[in-house]
């Protein structure tokens, strides 16, 4: 990545873990970068033709007008686009079904019944 930066670390919080639940909330995400900066709160959306984007950390102001500004962001279009695409490989490897190498059966957890 353009001036040393590089992810280092994705954890997902899936939506099954996320309790606040939004219609096209996906998961949230915590990212690290070079193992010294972490972003807490990305939240993985569902957008346009089930094509799924990255919404970084906002603050809503206290003023009851519904005002909200970024926190943290990717200031270029190439930073942008190389965290979107590890934070939402990451999830799809996640969310992507886990099946048996030997049969191909899909293995349903304990607590997705």
């Amino acid at each position: 990545m353009s001036n040393g930066l590089r992810i280092t670390d994705i954890i997902i919080y899936p939506l099954a873990q996320v309790k606040k639940k939004k219609e096209n909330l996906l998961a949230f995400a915590r990212v690290v970068f070079n193992d010294a900066f972490m972003v807490n709160g990305i939240r993985i959306l569902n957008g346009m033709g089930d094509k799924p984007f990255l919404s970084f950390p906002k603050e809503v102001g206290s003023d009851g007008l519904g005002k909200a500004w970024d926190i943290c962001y990717p200031v270029t279009p190439e930073l942008r686009h190389y965290i979107e695409e590890m934070v939402i490989s990451r999830w799809e490897m996640v969310n992507k079904p886990k099946t048996c190498p030997e049969c191909g059966q899909v293995i349903v957890n304990k607590e997705d019944v």
